[in-house]
């Protein structure tokens, strides 16, 4: 097990205040962790539940605890590490106006994506595909 990672959760352990969990048995390792989540999880939600999500964020990142909400996909779109990143662009939509849609991923250096258009309607190209697949003409 890394370090880092023991470190880190005798970090969370003394901050939300049960430095024992240290040495509980159950928790010794990541692996321990890993296989007593539903105990552990009852605990980190009695604690990080009792407060805000500013709160919380304030109180592990003082602690030096690695931690980050978890956002809907609504609040990842204006979040400002979504925006940084470029994860989403606004295009045009018939009938939204201008909306969201997540950048292709992976990220290719020589052949990047890109979003050139909405996503089309229901059935917009159905006889397209059909003359396609089918070998029809019109």
């Amino acid at each position: 097990m890394s370090a880092s990672v023991q470190s880190m959760f005798e970090r969370l352990a003394r901050t939300i205040g049960h430095p024992e969990l240290i040495e509980d048995a159950r928790f010794v390792t990541n692996e321990d962790r890993a296989g007593n989540c539903d105990a552990l999880n009852a605990i980190l939600c009695d604690y990080f539940g009792a407060r805000s999500l500013a709160e919380n964020l304030a109180i592990m990142e003082e602690a030096g605890v690695t931690v980050a909400p978890v956002l809907s996909a609504g609040d990842l779109v204006d979040h400002p590490y979504a925006e940084g990143r470029g994860l989403f662009v606004a295009t045009a939509d018939a009938d939204l106006g201008s909306c969201s849609v997540p950048m292709p991923v992976p990220r290719l250096t020589r052949t990047p994506g890109s979003v050139s258009r909405p996503a089309p309607k229901l059935g917009e190209h159905t006889d397209e595909i059909l003359d396609l697949v089918e070998g029809r003409n019109r």
